[in-house]
């Protein structure tokens, strides 16, 4: 049934309430000469649609031009799209994104009739699935390409705008104290893969980056990421660094040095073994035929039973990287050279990641303020700055010396103390 409405205001469109709907309904014609409907649950949300919608075909766009489905836009967005403009392992994971958790419950929508109230509803039923951090990532690529979208003017505004994903949760990082960092580069000295572990606790670098790292690229005192090793359609190559700022020059410590020197020698024993069956990718880490590592075989199969054997906390292979800014940062580093180091984009990343570690700084800061703005004390001269109030007649004093029953207040800074003092007379 449909409910008539007061008379509609001026330039308002075609607005009625469906009752059989609990909605309101605009109507407009599209680009093509028909008659389209909007729905939202109030009649403001509706008239704000209807704005955007003639908004946009006065500027040209085919809203409502085309029955093209979310499925078929999708489809088209990853495949001309996001295959350009992401690197191969992001758009494996904007495919998995799409296929997996999109296309079951919008793929039917028509384009131009996707709501916030769908978009909505699809994160309520991902919560039960998904991980806050999850739903963000599909809130992520969702938004991407329905900006997309708009930019090429098929649909009026985007939908996605208008919902919120799941406050970020912080996770609880993790990370090896100094003591126990001290205790885990001596347990691995002697390990195949002690080299590469040392590496990644003294130059916080990415896995990706430690697997794809080249002979070539390293000097005597430094590094240089050029490439990382990702994986992608089940095949393994280097690509590029994350982010331009990935692509940066690491200084080695004397653990680093000494960590590289010793893969040096394992790998050159490793080639003659292999004989003909080694494979010379110039990789610095590499498996007993010269084939590059592969993450799993890392973490889960060497790296959990070495910390269990020492009894050292059950951390990830990427909390090595988390170590060693902790570390620095610490050792009083300035953060700006820590953001280097771990190719951060920005250094508010890095302070805002390792926030944990700003109360110790700033403690460390006030200690050595104090120790700039100590002055040594000599005997037999005042030091530090000295105010004192000149004491005030009382009204009520009796007395003509003028010294009963004055209040003064008397302010002492001696070298290193700060003392108030209030004297009554």
């Amino acid at each position: 049934m449909i409910r008539s409405m007061p008379r509609r205001g001026h330039g308002e469109g075609t607005i009625r309430h469906r009752a059989d709907r609990d909605l309101w309904e605009a109507r407009y014609t599209d680009g093509d000469g028909r008659r389209q409907s909007l729905y939202a649950p109030t009649r403001r949300e509706v008239q704000t649609k209807l704005n955007a919608v003639r908004h946009a075909l006065a500027e040209g766009a085919a809203v409502g031009g085309s029955r093209e489905a979310v499925a078929q836009f999708l489809q088209r967005w990853l495949d001309d799209v996001a295959s350009q403009r992401v690197r191969p392992r992001t758009f494996e994971r904007y495919e998995g994104v799409v296929r997996n958790h999109l296309l079951p419950r919008l793929g039917r929508v028509p384009l131009r009739q996707l709501t916030p109230q769908h978009i909505e509803r699809l994160y309520v039923a991902k919560r039960h699935e998904l991980s806050p951090a999850g739903v963000r990532y599909l809130h992520q690529v969702l938004h991407a390409a329905l900006a997309h979208a708009l930019r090429m003017r098929l649909i009026p505004y985007n939908p996605a705008d208008g919902v919120a994903p799941p406050r970020p949760v912080q996770e609880e990082m993790l990370y090896l104290s100094p003591d126990e960092a001290r205790r885990f580069l001596i347990a691995v000295k002697d390990d195949p893969l002690g080299p590469l572990y040392t590496l990644a606790m003294t130059t916080g670098m990415r896995l990706g980056e430690l697997l794809g790292l080249r002979w070539h690229a390293i000097s005597d005192s430094d590094l240089e990421v050029r490439v990382a090793l990702v994986r992608s359609g089940g095949a393994w190559s280097l690509s590029a660094p994350k982010t331009p700022k990935s692509r940066r020059r690491i200084a080695l410590s004397a653990n680093a040095i000494a960590a590289l020197k010793r893969q040096r020698s394992r790998q050159a024993e490793a080639r003659l073994r292999a004989g003909q069956a080694w494979t010379d990718y110039g990789l610095v880490f590499t498996d007993e035929f010269g084939e590059p590592l592969t993450g799993s075989r890392i973490t889960e199969r060497r790296l959990r039973p070495l910390l269990r054997h020492e009894g050292l906390p059950p951390i990830r292979f990427h909390d090595l990287r988390h170590t060693a800014a902790t570390l620095m940062l610490n050792a009083g580093v300035n953060p700006k050279v820590v953001s280097e180091m771990l190719g951060h984009t920005s250094v508010a990343i890095t302070l805002d990641r390792y926030s944990h570690v700003i109360p110790t700084l700033q403690e460390e800061a006030v200690r050595r303020l104090d120790e700039v703005l100590r002055v040594a004390p000599r005997l037999g001269v005042r030091t530090g700055v000295q105010r004192r109030r000149r004491p005030r007649k009382s009204p009520d004093s009796r007395s003509g010396s003028g010294l009963e029953g004055e209040i003064g207040t008397a302010y002492r800074i001696r070298t290193g103390d700060l003392r108030l003092e209030r004297a009554v007379s």
